[in-house]
């Protein structure tokens, strides 16, 4: 099999310091993020089916990271994942520090990770948690910003602001998608009360947008003073510039020109102190690598166009083997198995439709092709370049992928061209698409 995308992040060259810091604080940090967030969201569903549905979206989202996070904080769990990563970067730096050039040349880059770890360390709460959640002071923030970024060089501003960047930006910002008081209230409410948990009363942020008021009483005014949920509001405020913006009396806006500048400083320090000397280790490393190993060794996923190459296989998983394939009898077997109930729910089309179904036909497979987030919808090609799937997830055990390829369990999830055809066939009365996707368009 062969999978053409654009695989979008690993992080498989880190030096070992870099993995022991997402062990040790990174991950333990997001993921108690996550639990925190689903139970807020998830207390404020219960008070009834409007506040249900209103959340669904951000519950899937987040379950479907905490999904993968949880996954990947496995994998840095794994001893021998670990031990390996470890003799990697050792055999590295004792190859570099052995040759007097490149140790000059290339050494210096370990030495600045750990020192741009160690300031990681002190400052990464802070950058954590001085912001507000909810959209409405992000719209705010980002109409206070563009009247003071767009008045720069295209170069100078931040990328959001940039020409190519802009109108992305403001299609978000524009956009017409409702925003629930309700929500955004309980939302800025509990992100303040764990910024006070975490960085303290005293913190510059926090003493400004508290003023002396409880979480709750903040993000109540906050949110029922502001008029940021409406689009042309948030419209004629961008389009006025700074003259709107200081007539301005709405909340958010005043918070935001408040915490503009605590954020650009903040941003500059992380560029100055994080990201520019982490960049230019990377790259000293990087060039280490390749004049030591050449070719051999693969690089970091970066959204760019890869090629990757495997079998269909199965893999060992709960003790026993998961099967190569799985077929539509599986898909009823599923949800029957659960009561139809929740997610293994059918939709009804398939409940009514079953008896149309030749359920033997293939639906999903797995094969060893390296995959990571950004292939959705990469197509699988055979040794004949026919088409045989389209990849659309990894099984559970990839999820260690981004920090090392196992042929052992990693697969990836593609769906079978013939359960396609057989679903649009026969549920949902789709006979011109089907025989397009398989080359005979019916020209009548």
């Amino acid at each position: 099999m062969f999978v053409s995308g654009h695989p979008g992040s690993t992080n498989r060259l880190q030096t070992y310091a870099q993995t022991e810091y997402q062990r040790d604080i990174a991950y333990p940090a997001r993921l108690k993020s996550y639990v925190r967030s689903l139970e807020l969201l998830r207390k404020y569903s219960s008070r009834g089916a409007e506040q249900a549905r209103q959340a669904a979206g951000s519950i899937f989202g987040i379950e479907n990271g905490r999904k993968a996070s949880e996954g990947e904080y496995q994998g840095l769990l794994d001893k021998n994942l670990m031990a390996k990563k470890f003799q990697e970067d050792k055999d590295l730096r004792d190859r570099v520090n052995a040759n007097p050039e490149w140790k000059k040349a290339y050494g210096w880059g370990w030495d600045t990770i750990t020192s741009v770890l160690d300031r990681q360390k002190l400052m990464s709460r802070q950058g954590t948690y001085r912001t507000l959640r909810g959209r409405l002071f992000m719209m705010a923030l980002q109409i206070v910003q563009a009247a003071e970024e767009l008045k720069k060089p295209n170069g100078d501003r931040q990328a959001p602001y940039q020409e190519a960047n802009l109108p992305g930006t403001k299609f978000r910002l524009f956009s017409p998608a409702p925003v629930y008081p309700e929500l955004e209230e309980v939302q800025v409410a509990d992100g303040l009360a764990e910024a006070l948990e975490n960085i303290g009363a005293d913190d510059v942020f926090l003493k400004e947008v508290l003023k002396g008021r409880t979480p709750e009483a903040a993000a109540r005014e906050l949110v029922a003073g502001t008029r940021m949920a409406d689009v042309q509001v948030r419209r004629q405020m961008f389009d006025g510039g700074e003259s709107a913006l200081a007539s301005s009396t709405d909340p958010m806006i005043l918070l935001a020109r408040k915490l503009a500048p605590l954020m650009t400083e903040t941003r500059k320090w992380n560029e100055k102190y994080i990201a520019g000397p982490t960049a230019s280790a990377g790259e000293a490393i990087g060039k280490a690598r390749f004049a030591v190993y050449g070719k051999s060794v693969n690089p970091d996923a970066t959204f760019t166009l890869r090629l990757s190459y495997g079998t269909v296989k199965g893999y060992p998983m709960n003790g026993t083997q998961a099967p190569p394939m799985t077929t539509l009898y599986g898909l009823y077997d599923r949800a029957v198995s659960f009561g139809n109930k929740g997610a293994w729910a059918l939709p009804a089309r398939f409940v009514e439709g079953e008896s149309k179904l030749k359920l033997s036909t293939p639906l999903d497979f797995v094969c060893t092709c390296d995959i990571i987030g950004g292939n959705s919808g990469s197509p699988v090609v055979d040794r004949e370049g026919a088409f045989v799937g389209l990849i659309f997830d990894g099984n559970i055990e990839s999820l260690p992928g981004r920090f090392m390829y196992s042929e052992t369990t990693n697969r990836a999830v593609a769906i079978h061209p013939a359960g396609i055809i057989e679903c649009l066939r026969k549920l949902y009365d789709a006979n011109g698409l089907a025989d397009e996707l398989e080359g005979t368009p019916n020209l009548q």
